[in-house]
């Protein structure tokens, strides 16, 4: 029997995974938007299922729904930002408890940021342990790409980069 998980796609049998579920419909020709819906239901539908088989939502859990919130939030927000190290180390200063915002807008959402933007900004990141970071991806009429505010403590922190990756 098929479970409703919050969204009109998210009708889930039990043992078909994301993909089994938009296989047939990726024939139509929106096999980007499925690509993305299967990348938003892998990170989302695990946690999903545990609340819906009744697991208490302790600390623990109501941690790992708030980052699978995040995460989707930032697909919608920044797609181009979804760089693989951006990612990985937003994930982790998550879990750390820092909070991370990500905001803007990009003359070509459909790209990801240029590998040595992505580096950098992973660079300035990845020592923080505590506070706020806000990344901002600016319009294309700035010189600046990406702008990156960082609040731990007493200490503020704010880099920007062209797209290239040049401070």
């Amino acid at each position: 029997m098929g479970r409703r998980l919050g969204c009109p796609c998210a009708t889930l049998e039990r043992g078909l995974t994301v993909s089994d579920t938009v296989a047939a419909p990726a024939e139509t020709g929106n096999s980007k938007w499925l690509d993305w819906i299967e990348k938003v239901g892998n990170k989302v539908v695990p946690v999903l299922e545990r609340v819906a088989d009744g697991e208490p939502i302790d600390e623990e859990l109501r941690i790992e729904l708030t980052h699978a919130e995040a995460a989707v939030r930032d697909r919608i927000r920044v797609p181009h930002l979804q760089h693989p190290l951006l990612v990985a180390e937003i994930s982790r200063l998550r879990r750390l408890g820092v909070a991370v915002v990500l905001l803007g807008e990009s003359s070509a959402p459909d790209q990801l940021i240029d590998e040595r933007l992505a580096e950098a900004c992973r660079a300035l990141i990845a020592p923080v342990t505590s506070g706020r970071v806000t990344m901002r991806a600016l319009p294309a009429d700035r010189t600046a790409a990406l702008s990156v505010v960082i609040l731990s403590g007493d200490d503020a922190v704010h880099a920007q980069w062209t797209a290239d990756g040049t401070p």
